[in-house]
């Protein structure tokens, strides 16, 4: 990133062209960085943390599984007699991880599966019991 050259000869308001060179450079410059924090990918484990989060503060508690690899498998469980509507848990989870629902399941033992796919994360495959 190039320093503008700002003196008694270069004042703030310069329009020389090293300064307009400078100036652009520093442009330029701020535009990649936010690009890149733009772009840049959660992890699993800070999407399990961000879920985790919400999911306690409604009475769920959240439990992960399988490897990671391929997508987030987590298991949703209520925690306390506060525990919120599954629909709930499951708006607030979408609203924290910008996500949408491209897939439900019904699972064993009254659970329900929703994948969930959502910006700068592997899919979420979230499976949420009765309350």
């Amino acid at each position: 990133m190039a320093e503008l050259p700002l003196d008694a000869k270069h004042p703030p308001d310069c329009t020389c062209a090293v300064c307009e060179e400078a100036r652009q450079s520093t442009h330029e410059a701020v535009k990649r960085l936010l690009k890149n924090a733009y772009e840049r990918k959660l992890t699993p484990v800070e999407v399990t943390a961000e879920i985790r989060r919400v999911a306690k503060a409604l009475g769920w508690a959240i439990g992960e599984h399988g490897t990671k690899e391929r997508d987030i498998d987590l298991i949703a469980v209520p925690w306390d007699g506060q525990a919120c509507s599954r629909e709930t848990l499951l708006d607030e989870i979408l609203r924290a991880t910008k996500g949408m629902i491209t897939d439900v399941n019904p699972k064993p033992h009254g659970r329900v599966g929703y994948i969930i796919q959502g910006y700068g994360h592997k899919p979420i495959d979230l499976s949420i019991f009765t309350v």
